[in-house]
């Protein structure tokens, strides 16, 4: 006959007095409604802020918009958590949302800051965020913060003016960018394909020189050359059939050098695009301008 071992007065509870046990339980369920509580507290108001506030800086765009807007209802929701939400939408390509709350902000306090970022969005990617409310182009400030934006605005959309153009407002890296944006927008370094073509008619190889592709140059001149000099050669030598040959070699080539002249003056015109829109989007997504010291929205 197998005894089933009862474990009941061996526990160390069972052990105890009955007054003990009956204090022992009280704290138990005295701290069952304390334990149901703390979702409720992990959700609350503040720690959702927190929580949004860490996200922003951590980059975290758009999780950081579903967080503020969870705060729409809250006592807590004004124009500076419309401004953070804002901000992080804009930087999530939410653009024209964006947009609608920057526009919706009105105290006093944080107005520079959403005009500020309502231009910078429309900088990011024109025409996306709803129209303005109406006021003039940059007359909010004539501080460096709204300088930077108001000269780096010019630069992107190559919009000549007659203001004077304080370059030093810029930190040391941006101001050498910008300086080069301005001089490519004044006189565009390019190269025609036109002229590129002319040069290696005259010349096998120039055109591709003139582009700043000198090897390639080299390699014209001498295939080119080389052919044409074979095919005189054997004709000389009154070997007709290769003189053919590498006559049709030496046109071929010529008329390739050409050709490829012209498509490398293209090649590099968009090569000096490419490196003018990199510096662009260098001082763009640069901190001096997408979270300039004293339009911090995260105070």
């Amino acid at each position: 006959m197998i005894r089933r071992k009862n474990t009941h007065p061996e526990s160390p509870l069972f052990r105890l007095s009955i007054p003990v046990r009956l204090i022992f339980t009280a704290w138990i369920l005295s701290i069952l409604p304390v334990k149901a509580q703390q979702p409720a507290v992990y959700n609350s108001d503040m720690n959702i802020l927190r929580f949004a506030d860490y996200l922003l800086r951590d980059s975290d765009f758009l999780r950081a918009s579903i967080e503020y807007k969870r705060l729409e209802n809250s006592p807590l929701w004004g124009d500076s958590l419309i401004l953070r939400t804002g901000v992080a939408l804009m930087n999530a390509d939410k653009y024209e949302e964006a947009g609608y709350l920057f526009r919706s902000v009105s105290s006093r306090e944080y107005e520079p800051h959403a005009d500020y970022y309502y231009r910078y969005g429309n900088l990011l990617s024109p025409g996306s965020m709803p129209p303005p409310r109406g006021l003039s182009e940059y007359a909010l400030s004539d501080q460096p913060v709204f300088l930077r934006l108001k000269y780096l605005t010019f630069a992107v959309m190559n919009i000549n003016h007659d203001a004077p153009v304080k370059a030093e407002v810029f930190s040391e890296q941006n101001r050498k960018n910008f300086l080069r944006i301005t001089a490519h927008n004044a006189s565009p370094d390019y190269r025609s394909p036109l002229a590129a073509a002319l040069f290696s008619t005259v010349l096998p190889g120039s055109g591709k020189i003139y582009t700043g592709f000198y090897g390639d140059g080299f390699v014209s001149l001498l295939m080119t050359g080389l052919m044409t000099y074979l095919s005189w050669d054997n004709f000389k030598s009154e070997n007709n059939i290769r003189g053919w040959i590498f006559g049709g070699l030496a046109a071929f080539f010529y008329a390739g050098n050409i050709y490829g002249s012209y498509i490398s003056a293209e090649v590099y015109n968009n090569n000096k695009d490419e490196e003018i829109q990199r510096l662009i989007d260098e001082m763009l997504y640069s901190d001096e301008i997408r979270n300039p010291e004293g339009l911090e929205v995260i105070k």
